[in-house]
């Protein structure tokens, strides 16, 4: 298997912590984008790259763009009462991500992987009327 740098964004979390091992355990380079690292097993921290960091500044991005093969972005709102609860925050949240993928557009990535749930935790509808 050829050997990529990835970028986790928002991988200071419960899936992003788990692709980050599972990256590793397949010798892949890994860094990863997040505000703050306190999730991290101590185990492995010394075999990833962190980038502290703040999806509104474009400056924090531009660091962690650097020698990046393929980003894997999962830094969003998860919780749709959160989201209603929030709607700015939400709003901000989708910023964050346009302000990211005009950034990427200045360097050479080859992939990029978004994740979302959002749409798969209602079931399939019982009645379509379109």
């Amino acid at each position: 298997m050829r050997k990529n740098n990835y970028l986790i964004v928002g991988g200071n979390s419960f899936i992003g912590i788990n692709l980050a091992l599972g990256l590793l355990k397949k010798g892949q380079n890994v860094k990863v984008f997040s505000r703050h690292i306190n999730n991290f097993p101590q185990n492995i921290i010394s075999e990833v790259e962190f980038i502290k960091g703040d999806l509104a500044n474009v400056e924090d991005i531009y660091k962690a763009l650097v020698n990046v093969d393929i980003i894997i972005y999962l830094a969003a709102t998860s919780n749709v009462t959160t989201s209603i609860e929030d709607v700015f925050g939400d709003i901000n949240s989708s910023l964050f991500f346009l302000n990211f993928m005009e950034s990427a557009k200045n360097f050479p990535i080859k992939k990029i992987v978004l994740a979302s749930s959002g749409g798969t935790v209602y079931g399939e509808p019982e009645y379509l009327p379109i």
